[in-house]
């Protein structure tokens, strides 16, 4: 699936999406705890966090980081929250898109679920 199609799904706003590069995402994980993206993802093959969106309600520069050092290419931001230019220029700078959609964190999981984008947990191919 791809940025434009999730966008739409969501009916959610691009603040970031890396130029020339046509993301395929594939899977998605939901998480407020950036402590726990880590060590789960750590769990996972090298492979998955390549290819899947970090959806979150947890607005600030840190999830960019974490989403930059394990090689996720997309977050969605849940809730109405607006990324600040801090967060968007960090997403850029790492080649990470970035959405903001005014739903809930559990209705954007069963929106892309019901889609075809299944979680992280051994159903990412």
């Amino acid at each position: 699936m791809k940025i434009d199609e999730i966008a739409e799904l969501l009916n959610a706003t691009i603040y970031s999406q890396p130029d020339g590069q046509d993301i395929d995402i594939n899977c998605g994980g939901a998480s407020d705890l950036m402590s726990d993206v880590l060590t789960y993802m750590s769990d996972l093959p090298p492979d998955i966090p390549k290819s899947m969106i970090l959806i979150t309600g947890l607005m600030n520069p840190q999830v960019i980081r974490t989403s930059a050092l394990i090689d996720i290419p997309a977050v969605v931001f849940t809730r109405g929250k607006v990324p600040s230019q801090q967060v968007i220029d960090k997403a850029k700078e790492n080649d990470i898109a970035v959405l903001s959609t005014g739903l809930k964190t559990y209705t954007v999981c069963g929106i892309l679920y019901k889609a075809g984008l299944h979680s992280i947990n051994g159903e990412c191919k």
